[in-house]
């Protein structure tokens, strides 16, 4: 594809991940920015921040029309993420086409799933746990509004396996991460290994089960350090992960996530819930530790007994990391879909 072609991801930058894709397309060699309407309390670097959620709702609209209109014939592809685009009721999509733009619509997780469905993230989860988590979730609106942009757009791609349940039609690229931030850190020999936990909710992560797990681990005389990070700073938390010989993501949700290739990267062995039919048809080759309530004390005392495995895991952990999520293996995936379906 020639590299003038000149890309957009807008108007949510979800994980960072618009961002490290961009960044990565430019690399290849190819102009792409970001355009976000407001920025997550994560505060992901964007190239402009229309900051819509600090105006007025009638400006707020004028600025998301007058923002398209802008970027109408400055961009040839218009990567959309989250589910949104940069008017209502994806009034500019048919506008865009009309004009011979490519338009890929991605969704990462939360802005996808319907409860009512079972077949994908959140099957562990009862409905009652699910309406606690997202209150607001009308699933029938967001089936609509899921189908409404897969007639309109190009191509709809899903940044996990577990996600397609949610949305029919949908492709499968996965999550990327910059290899640069999460050199090889390794783990160490010691007999009293450092295990570390980090939810971002305790609930969708299985904490209370973790803890318990840990506890007894603990009452049987195992040794170990046990550590719980919640709301650190990014700086402070990232030490700590770099301190640990073993990571705990979740033992509930049917996937991973960035957080487990972000810390395979840097080398640390990983435990995390995989559903059987996601590990078994597109995740042979990943060494995370995949373990649930039922096992999870028992996965933890062999790599607790285990320095040898847990060496073992950080070298797959590290090379599986590079091979599947490495920004510039995703950027390319994107650019070879962009030209496939803008062929059409």
């Amino acid at each position: 594809m020639s590299k003038n072609l000149r890309i957009l991801h807008a108007p949510i930058n979800s994980a960072g991940q618009a961002y490290l894709i961009s960044r990565a397309q430019r690399k290849l060699g190819f102009k792409s920015d970001v355009i976000v309407f407001y920025e997550t309390v994560l505060d992901y670097q964007s190239d402009k921040n229309l900051h819509l959620d600090k105006m007025p709702i009638l400006i707020r609209e004028l600025v998301m029309l007058w923002t398209f209109l802008g970027c109408l014939f400055r961009y040839d592809v218009f990567h959309f993420h989250c589910g949104l685009s940069f008017l209502p009721y994806y009034l500019d999509v048919p506008i865009l086409k009309l004009f011979g733009k490519t338009v890929i619509m991605e969704y990462w997780g939360s802005d996808c799933i319907q409860t009512d469905i079972k077949g994908g993230l959140y099957r562990q989860l009862s409905p009652e746990t699910l309406k606690e988590i997202f209150p607001k979730l009308d699933n029938n609106e967001r089936r609509q509004k899921i189908k409404k942009i897969t007639g309109l757009a190009d191509a709809v791609v899903v940044g996990g396996y577990s996600l397609e349940p949610y949305v029919p039609q949908s492709i499968t690229i996965e999550k990327a991460i910059d290899l640069e931030k999460f050199p090889f850190v390794g783990v160490s020999q010691t007999t009293k290994p450092v295990i570390a936990h980090a939810p971002t909710n305790q609930k969708i992560k299985g904490t209370a089960i973790i803890v318990e797990a840990i506890e007894k681990l603990k009452a049987d005389g195992f040794d170990f350090e046990f550590v719980l990070i919640e709301n650190k700073p990014n700086k402070e938390a990232r030490e700590m992960f770099e301190k640990a010989d073993i990571i705990i993501d979740q033992i509930l949700v049917g996937d991973y996530g960035t957080f487990a290739t972000e810390t395979m990267a840097i080398g640390k062995p990983v435990v995390c819930w995989i559903e059987d039919d996601f590990a078994q048809k597109y995740y042979s080759d990943c060494p995370i530790v995949r373990a649930d309530a039922k096992n999870i004390y028992q996965k933890l005392k062999e790599l607790i007994e285990k320095p040898e495995w847990r060496e073992e895991l950080s070298r797959l952990g590290s090379e599986y990391a590079k091979r599947r999520h490495d920004s510039s293996v995703i950027a390319k995936e994107f650019i070879e879909l962009y030209g496939k379906v803008s062929s059409k």
